[in-house]
């Protein structure tokens, strides 16, 4: 009877100890995840693009759960963006639209893409885009912002 409750007992507190490692562990990578994307996050801070271009994709290829995948594609399609390379940035954005597809993070993301096509003269593939968003996300900010472009476009001729 002793020997059972000195194991159980024994037990016991190796779970505990394993959960407050868990949770310390965990705290670790939560910590580490954050400190990857802010050092390239300071180097966009910085104008220091071609770094940060560096930093936010070893970023993504390092924490493929990372908490902050989002806003990485994101400065990295708004780097290429400002380098009128829109080919790249559409497929950082089609890289946040797989990854956050059922939430507003990827259909903003999706009309990110559609104002590229627009900008590379691809207006029927911007058109198509804008037309899908307003049917998977009706009544949504980018939903609302789709319409709106369909419009210029319509009011444009194109």
């Amino acid at each position: 009877m002793k020997l059972r409750f000195v194991i159980i007992l024994v037990c016991t507190f190796c779970l505990n100890l394993s959960s407050v490692h868990g949770d310390e562990s965990a705290s670790l990578r939560q910590a580490a995840d954050r400190m990857k994307y802010e050092n390239a996050l300071q180097f966009y801070e910085l104008k220091k693009y071609s770094k940060a271009l560096q930093g936010f994709q070893e970023y993504l290829e390092v924490w493929q759960n990372g908490n902050y995948r989002e806003e990485a594609y994101d400065h990295m399609a708004d780097i290429y963006i400002r380098d009128f390379n829109y080919e790249n940035a559409v497929k950082m954005y089609d890289n946040i639209f797989r990854e956050f597809r059922n939430d507003e993070r990827g259909i903003k993301a999706y009309y990110k893409k559609g104002l590229c096509c627009l900008k590379m003269g691809y207006n029927l593939r911007a058109m198509a885009i804008f037309k899908e968003i307003l049917s998977i996300s009706l009544g949504s900010r980018s939903a609302v912002n789709a319409e709106i472009q369909l419009e210029l476009m319509k009011i444009s001729g194109e």
